[in-house]
């Protein structure tokens, strides 16, 4: 599959407009009704499933679009992980670590959500006070304690965990 036809694809899957990979934009209401029918969603997205397995999408995905965006046939929310809170998650256990934290956070993110206790995935919370209310939550002895905290944002179409902090338990 070409890079054209994997952006044509994953444009149609996300209903998402994209002059280059670096200008994106949510599809209007107009475009929406006349061009992004569930038909051609759902068509984009068993192409994309059947043509790629998931981690050559996550593969192309994590080298041509910035930010972390979940995987389509994993998921489907898209999320972005803020530099804000890689940093913070760099900073606190270093490059090395840091990058293998910041992947496993990615990996429980492509999840989706989840329910019950014990699985790594997104999970809803309700008692931030500062208005966040999704959590990224990873099982792991050394990281499992902290969580990346955000929030749906309407404006551009995804989920956005911008804080990285220790977990409510």
């Amino acid at each position: 599959m070409s890079r054209n036809q994997f952006f044509y694809l994953y444009g149609l899957a996300t209903q998402t407009v994209c002059a280059d990979e670096n200008h994106c934009r949510n599809a209007t209401e107009h475009e929406k009704y006349n061009y992004f029918t569930n038909d051609n969603v759902e068509w984009a997205k068993q192409q994309l499933i059947y043509e790629l397995d998931v981690n050559e999408i996550s593969k192309r995905l994590n080298e041509q679009i910035i930010g972390a965006v979940g995987t389509v046939g994993a998921s489907k929310v898209a999320y972005e992980i803020s530099e804000e809170a890689i940093k913070a998650i760099l900073k606190k256990w270093g490059k090395t670590d840091g990058k293998k934290a910041l992947d496993a956070f990615t990996k429980a993110a492509d999840r989706g959500f989840v329910d019950g206790v014990g699985a790594n995935g997104l999970k809803n919370v309700s008692s931030r006070a500062d208005g966040r209310t999704t959590e990224i939550k990873i099982l792991n002895k050394g990281w499992g304690e902290f969580r990346i905290f955000g929030k749906y944002v309407e404006e551009k179409g995804k989920y956005i965990f911008d804080l990285f902090d220790k977990g409510m338990h």
